[in-house]
């Protein structure tokens, strides 16, 4: 593909090979679920970056495996098996429902950053003409694609598009509500995630809201975990633990049950 596929399946091959059977799965099964994401671009475009753009956010959003149309199996399989695309699948209704209950005529809202808008254009605005809405986002691509769908929604007039970095953004108190999904997964040293919050604090009113969320650590991280396992396979955390630790460098592992900041007004998700 056009992100050099074939030179990472070489590289995480010899990889899997070098670092032999693991106490907890051996090549063999490794080799099976490489080929298995080899089998859909989503797959394929995981195993190269270890993790998602603004399009691939999107499309895990819309992404419906009980779609007839979606005929791949293996990525069908993916979408039914991987907790983490679950419950990203499940956040994104959750902060649907949210942004949709603290609407108001004139409110402000923005995504930081935005990738194609998927909360906010996932949000009832057939009845509304009195919003703004600001995208921010340092991929300039994903902020194209934003202003295609706004455009095709007809609000592009109520839409703002901003390139800018999270750390360094600042819309001067005027934001009613602010969405930061996603960053803080990434980033592994809390006062860097303290600083992105600090500042994002500078771009919300001061009764506005900061809607944000993030990945509870597991058990075998942390002993206060509240995972209910009840609703969690087993299976399904070793299939999505291969992929994303033992084949791919996924970087967005840096769980957090309690924001250190206790300084921001946050809506809690």
């Amino acid at each position: 593909g056009s992100f050099d596929f074939q030179q990472t399946y070489t590289q995480i091959k010899s990889r899997i090979l070098s670092h032999g059977d693991q106490s907890d799965i051996s090549m063999k099964e490794m080799f099976a679920i490489l080929d298995h994401m080899s089998q859909f671009e989503f797959g394929q475009f995981i195993l190269v970056h270890g993790g998602l753009n603004g399009y691939w956010t999107n499309y895990v959003y819309n992404y419906d495996p009980k779609n007839p149309e979606n005929t791949n199996a293996e990525e069908r399989y993916f979408f039914e098996h991987v907790p983490l695309i679950k419950a990203t699948k499940e956040r994104h209704q959750i902060f649907k429902k949210i942004l949709n209950e603290h609407f108001f005529p004139g409110a402000h809202f923005a995504s930081l950053p935005s990738g194609l808008m998927p909360d906010l254009l996932a949000m009832n605005l057939s009845d509304k003409d009195d919003f703004h809405f600001t995208a921010v986002d340092l991929d300039e691509n994903s902020l194209q694609q934003a202003k295609d769908l706004v455009s095709k929604k007809g609000i592009l007039s109520h839409c703002f598009f901003i390139q800018d970095d999270a750390w360094t953004f600042k819309a001067q108190k005027s934001c009613d509500l602010l969405i930061c999904h996603g960053l803080n997964v990434y980033v592994s040293d809390d006062k860097k995630v303290i600083q992105l919050y600090q500042n994002l604090k500078k771009s919300i009113k001061p009764n506005g809201k900061l809607l944000t969320s993030t990945m509870v650590p597991s058990p075998d991280v942390c002993p206060y975990s509240t995972w209910n396992f009840d609703k969690i396979s087993i299976e399904e955390l070793q299939y999505q633990k291969i992929i994303f630790q033992n084949i791919t460098t996924a970087r967005y592992d840096n769980f957090r049950s309690v924001l250190r900041n206790r300084t921001l007004d946050i809506t809690k998700v």
